[in-house]
């Protein structure tokens, strides 16, 4: 008798599911699979920026830094640097921040031999290279500049330490 009146309560909390609105069956969902986001994603994308340096750096060993792949792989390292930014700026609503310490560490291992007047003299290098031919400027990927390199650095230092 207890079993059937477990049976009789099953139909009766589809019917109450029925009837909730599209909105409110989404946040359902979403509240129960918030936990399974941030248990697979969040892990994931610091992985895989931590493998993508990992890798940056293996090439760098193979590489003498007078052949021209050494300098495609300084390229790569542009690359990584945006793709490092966008990553943080995906993770900052969702306040996962040992992640985006994680993250944050592998990008201060770029920033921190660099300075502003290290940014300046590249951009100023970059500027006379594309006054003298524009398809030089056009083919290559963008480089990564800072204005502010020792806030940034100062920034990153702080979200890892706080999580460390």
């Amino acid at each position: 008798m207890h079993k059937a009146h477990e049976i009789k309560e099953t139909p009766k909390k589809e019917s109450d599911d029925e009837g909730m609105d599209g909105e409110e069956a989404l946040a359902m969902m979403e509240n129960e699979n918030a936990f399974e986001i941030e248990r697979s994603v969040f892990p994931s994308l610091s992985s895989f920026i931590e493998r993508l340096d990992d890798n940056l750096w293996k090439s760098y060993l193979q590489l003498r830094h007078t052949d021209v792949e050494y300098l495609k792989r300084i390229n790569d390292e542009n690359r990584l640097l945006f793709l490092i930014d966008d990553t943080l700026g995906f993770l900052r609503p969702f306040n996962v921040d040992i992640f985006a310490a994680r993250i944050s560490q592998t990008k201060l291992t770029y920033l921190y031999y660099k300075n502003d007047a290290i940014y300046k003299r590249i951009r100023q290098r970059n500027e006379s290279k594309g006054s003298k031919t524009s398809t030089e400027s056009s083919s290559s990927s963008p480089v990564y500049f800072l204005e502010n390199s020792e806030a940034e650095i100062n920034s990153l230092v702080d979200l890892i330490t706080r999580q460390g």
